[in-house]
């Protein structure tokens, strides 16, 4: 009976000490996990910033892009020239006009009334100038 005794009493010892919690290992484990799901979020987390920020610089910089070309013409006479500026020291922007030969113009037009002229406006913004990020609009003007 002595046997039965042990038995029984080494048993009741194994359940309690299965029913008073975690080892250092297994929270070892735990937290080892956690801690890469953490960082990995955040990772995510701070690309995502990144990004909402360079999609905010694209629009900015097709904002003003946009703006330059609506000056073309107004405040800037359609003649072959070259402009550049810069708008918030982050974006870098030239204006470029110069005469485009049409290998045809429309049979309505008389080429001796109207040039074409082609704008090309470039809007370069970024961190860095090294690899600068950029928005480019081209159009055809007429000029008489």
């Amino acid at each position: 009976m002595r046997n039965t005794k042990a038995t029984l009493h080494s048993g009741a010892m194994r359940a309690d000490a299965l029913t008073h919690g975690f080892s250092l290992l297994e929270m070892v484990v735990a937290f080892a996990i956690m801690g890469l799901a953490l960082s990995m979020l955040l990772a995510i987390f701070s690309r995502n910033v990144r990004q909402a920020q360079i999609a905010e610089d694209y629009v900015n910089a097709t904002q003003l892009a946009q703006s330059l070309l609506a000056r073309v013409g107004h405040e800037w006479p359609l003649q072959d020239s070259d402009f550049s500026g810069v708008e918030l020291e982050r974006y870098h922007w030239r204006v470029l006009m110069q005469p485009d030969l049409l290998e045809q113009l429309p049979a309505s037009l008389n080429a001796r009334d109207v040039i074409p002229l082609r704008v090309m406006i470039r809007v370069q913004f970024g961190d860095d100038m090294t690899q600068p990020r950029e928005v480019y609009l081209e159009t055809l003007r007429l000029r008489s």
